[in-house]
């Protein structure tokens, strides 16, 4: 048995160092909403002690906390934008991503994390899609990379190029978990890809084993990984979302190029 070693990403890359920070449109978008919470939190304090007077020099302080009170649901809602907005700026501070040619490295709140590429064992990708009709309006996409040392990074749409990013990742580490892999099946050992379990003799999907002989068609749609089985004169049509797969391109891959 052997395997196909055309898997994208899996070409050595150049050695060129890039940088990915956080997206200038989400840290401006909460920084107003951070300036515009606590605006309107200290008008309403305003508000409410201006009514607090207003009430207590015309109609005495039997009334003063029924009209002080008044603006309190604009107080909260203040509160609420600028505790959500300052919470997301300050988990982000000072994030930066650098891929060197030996390692990545990530940068945030003052604490650095990096890693060598030979030591990243799982990439895992995962894509939510917003929308109430077949094509969504947006969609929000994030990768998680989990190394032999038990470091993990998280990673999302919220750097700058992220796609760009994603496709950097796979280029640097793809190849050293492809060699991997590759050491693993002379062995005889199996893949294992969350849900999917591969082999030289068998495919493992959940609780049911299928020969290699029986796989028809393999395909990535819609965040979805499909794989088709012929079982006695049918097609059996297995789909498992991407977000449970690691290293879901070299599944998909292997699945495609596998001889037997």
């Amino acid at each position: 048995m052997s395997i196909a070693a055309a898997v994208p990403g899996a070409s050595h890359p150049k050695p060129r160092a890039r940088h990915y920070g956080l997206r200038r449109d989400l840290r401006l978008l909460h920084t107003v909403l951070l300036a515009g919470g606590l605006a309107l939190l200290l008008l309403s304090i305003l508000w409410s002690l201006y009514n607090a007077l207003f009430a207590y020099q015309m109609f005495g302080p039997a009334i003063v906390r029924r009209w002080a009170s008044r603006p309190l649901p604009f107080a909260l809602a203040g509160l609420a934008i600028a505790a959500y907005s300052g919470f997301w700026l300050l988990r982000r501070r000072g994030l930066r991503v650098s891929l060197h040619p030996a390692s990545i490295l990530v940068a945030a709140r003052g604490r650095n994390v990096h890693a060598r590429w030979d030591e990243v064992e799982r990439i895992w990708l995962s894509s939510i899609r917003y929308g109430l009709t077949a094509q969504p309006s947006r969609q929000q996409a994030s990768m998680r990379l989990e190394t032999a040392g038990g470091e993990t990074f998280h990673l999302d749409h919220t750097l700058e190029g992220f796609s760009e990013l994603v496709r950097n990742v796979k280029e640097h580490a793809y190849p050293h978990i492809l060699d991997r892999y590759r050491e693993r099946l002379r062995r005889g050992e199996s893949l294992d890809f969350g849900p999917l379990k591969l082999s030289g003799e068998a495919i493992r999907l959940g609780s049911r084993s299928f020969a290699w002989s029986q796989l028809s068609d393999v395909s990535i749609r819609k965040g979805r990984l499909e794989v088709h089985f012929q079982d006695k004169g049918r097609i059996l049509r297995r789909r498992v979302t991407l977000g449970r797969v690691p290293n879901a391109d070299i599944c998909h891959q292997l699945l495609k190029n596998m001889e037997y």
